[in-house]
Parts: C-alpha cells; structure tokens; sequence
C-alpha cells in the first residue's frame, strides 16, 4: 500500500509504482479524502491527508479508510510480505495508521517525509519497532534539508526507535531504480 503526497493523486501517483508491477509486486494507492483546486477555481485537482481544520476527525476518518483498504487489498490477498510506503504527506499519515493498526506491515518506509510529533513516544515506539522500518530521503529534496533530516534522526534514535536510512541522489521524488532497489532489500 502507498500513500501519496500533497497535491497528488492515487492514479497518478500509482505509476510510479509500476516498474514494481514488472517485478511482480502488487502495489495499492488510496487516495487522500481532500480533493482541491491546485491553483485558483479550476484546473488540475490534488489531494490531501488531512489539513489542520478538524484534524482529529480526519485523522480518525483516515485510520478507518485505511484499515478498510489495508484489509480488501492487502490482507485478503494473503501476500507473504506486507509493505506499507508513504510519501512527503502520505508520510506521517501512514505512521499514525500503522501505530494504531491490529494488522501493521512487514516493512514501513518513510519516503521523503517526516514523523508525526503527535505520536505515543512510548506505546507506539514499541508498535513500530515490530516493524522494519526504513526511511529514504534524497540528497536534493528540496524541503527536507540535512539539519531537519539529522534532527528527526537524533531524535528518533534517542526515543528507542529502530530504522534503517536509505539516501539517494536526487530530490523530492520516488526514481524507479531507487525503488526496485529497496524492493529488493524487503
């Protein structure tokens, strides 16, 4: 399963996905519940995760979205390995899910994005160290600079939480053989 960043779309956002289709994975891409104008009142539409507007509900609203998605399109596929990849925003949706989730993935890979600071420092820590969680950030991402990616780090490895980080050259993007390369560590 793979979660989107701001802005984006799951039909589109699912393409980058399918040189792993060509390697026999079976990829899922949910969409954001927030559909918007990207510019002005019409145009191309993006989504989103949740905005700070009745945050709690949508983040509530998402973990059963989620669990629902999880359940038809994962679980009841029987995979022997269960992945679960968010990008930038996708990100820290996916974290929060995967904490409260009674059937989390195999892997958990955090890419190009960030931790929510609202997690369970304590409960949740332990719920994500079951997981093998790897976090991958390009050496160009252009809103996540070294100083906020060795912070999150620090802070990370100071709470107790185990994770592998992968960098890659380039930006704020998800390349197609930086891909299949993990797909291959998993």
């Amino acid at each position: 399963m793979a979660l989107h960043g701001y802005g984006q779309m799951a039909p589109y956002f699912i393409r980058k996905f399918e040189v792993l289709g060509e390697a026999g994975h079976v990829v899922c891409a949910p969409e954001g519940p927030h559909r918007f104008y990207l510019q002005g009142f019409s145009g191309r539409v993006g989504a989103s995760w949740m905005t700070k507007e009745d945050r709690l509900t949508d983040i509530a609203d998402n973990h059963r979205y989620l669990n629902s998605v999880w359940q038809e399109f994962v679980l009841n596929k029987k995979p022997q390995v269960k992945v679960a990849l968010g990008f930038s925003q996708g990100a820290a949706t996916l974290v929060r899910w995967a904490c409260q989730s009674h059937s989390p993935p195999d892997h958990l890979i955090i890419w190009s994005g960030s931790f929510p600071e609202d997690i369970n420092w304590f409960s949740d820590v332990q719920k994500l160290n079951t997981m093998r969680l790897k976090i991958v950030v390009g050496t160009e991402d252009e809103f996540i600079s070294e100083s906020a990616l060795e912070e999150q780090s620090e802070l990370l490895q100071s709470r107790g939480l185990q994770f592998e980080l992968i960098r890659f050259e380039g930006g704020h993007d998800i390349p197609r053989g930086e891909l299949l390369a993990i797909s291959r560590l998993l």
